[in-house]
This record gives structure tokens, C-alpha cells and sequence, in this order.
């Protein structure tokens, strides 16, 4: 599947690093099973945590995620080629408030400045949860990887990480619950959003909104 954006994301002139720099300086990879060959591609506030906790055993502290894209997977390592990748996505609109909390727990963001202001000023557009789709899951080709699951999906009857881990063997709970929260009980992302938030939002990731398809609802 090829993936087109409509827009590019703009460098910023307020001496942020931009996402692909973030990514470049990240650790060595960790998200692979060599045994099981089975690669997890881990977008930042898509239940990446859950997945590597029960399918890694990597329990969930700050700073314990791995980012890597999978184009910077395929460059460290080798023999992968008939591996199994996969990765989880979450509805935009719902990632960039839960980015916004995040930025907030980590004090990179006024505790007390408005979520609206997070949005105007461009800052959601480095954080967690603003980084585009594009940078992690798009191979040299320019296609995608096609095994993506949606966390809204996770603890439901199709729930797609159940399936995972009967395909590999991995004991799982019935039930997941939060391994990573970065807020305590928050209103639906919905609230979050005026009428011009909203689509700022859709005009930076409307593509990966159309191509997922998720709707602001």
C-alpha cells in the first residue's frame, strides 16, 4: 500500500528538533523476536508500551520505548526479510491529546498551558503525539507496512493483539489495561477541540485520518 501525503510537515523555527533527527538518535533497536521472527514497529502513544510488555517483556518506564522507524530497523539489522512486522495506530485526533498530556508529564510544556495553545503554537506537531504515520511505518519503496491494528480495537471481540499471540505462541490476559497512562481519567479528545483546533489538526494528518479511516466522532 502506498502511502501519498497530502502535505508535508513544516520545519520549525523555534529550535526543536524536527522528528527525523529525534528518531536517528534513538538506541539500538529492540522490538524484534529473532526466535518467533516477529518485528514491532512502535509509534509513539499507539499502545506501544502494552505490546512490549507482553510480547517483549519489557516492563513500561519513561524512557524505555524504542521509536525506531522501520526503515531504520531494516538498516541495523540483517536476515529479517521474512520476518512478520506489524504496528498499531490510534485515531489522530484522540494521539494528540494524549501527546499533549505527555508533554505536560514530562515538563516540556507549561503544566498549566491550554491544550488550544498547544495547538496554535505548532508544539503538537513535534510531540509525541503529532509526529507523522509516514516516519515510522513507510519502507525504502515508499509502501507501508500492512499489518497495522488499531488500538481503538484492543479489548474488544475482534481484538487484533488476541490473534497476535495466538499466532506466537504468547500467553495474554483476557483483558489489557493501561500500562503507560499519562493522565488520570481525561474527557473524550473530542472535548478537547474548537472548531479551528480541529482542523489544524485534519489539515497536517489529514492523509493518514483518510487513509486509517478515522473520523472525528
Amino acid at each position: 500500500m502506498k502511502l501519498q501525503p497530502k502535505l508535508k510537515a513544516p520545519l520549525l523555527k523555534n529550535g526543536c528538533q524536527t522528528t527525523k533527527n529525534k528518531i536517528d538518535d534513538m538506541p539500538t533497536t529492540t522490538n524484534i523476536d529473532h526466535d518467533k521472527k516477529f518485528i514491532y514497529v512502535h509509534v509513539p502513544k499507539c499502545a506501544g508500551k502494552l505490546i512490549e510488555k507482553y510480547f517483549f517483556g519489557k516492563e513500561p518506564v519513561n524512557g524505555s520505548s524504542n521509536h525506531h522507524t522501520i526503515e531504520k530497523i531494516l538498516s541495523l539489522e540483517e536476515n529479517i526479510d521474512d520476518y512478520f512486522v506489524f504496528s498499531t495506530v490510534r485515531n489522530p485526533w484522540d494521539r494528540v491529546v494524549s501527546g499533549w498530556y505527555a508533554e505536560k508529564k514530562r515538563r516540556s510544556i507549561d503544566a498549566g498551558d491550554s491544550f488550544e495553545n498547544f495547538i496554535l503554537n505548532h508544539r503538537w506537531k513535534v510531540s509525541s503525539g503529532g509526529r507523522e504515520y509516514h516516519y515510522y511505518l513507510k519502507y525504502p519503496d515508499g509502501s507501508i507496512i500492512e499489518n497495522l491494528y488499531k488500538v481503538e480495537d484492543i479489548n474488544t471481540e475482534k481484538c487484533p493483539i488476541q490473534e497476535l499471540g495466538k499466532k506466537f505462541d504468547i500467553e495474554l490476559p483476557e483483558r489489557f489495561d493501561k500500562v503507560n497512562p499519562t493522565h488520570e481519567e481525561r474527557k473524550p479528545y473530542q472535548e478537547y477541540y474548537t472548531k479551528k483546533t480541529r482542523q489544524i489538526v485534519y489539515d497536517h494528518l489529514g492523509y493518514e485520518i483518510e487513509l486509517f479511516n478515522y473520523k472525528f466522532e
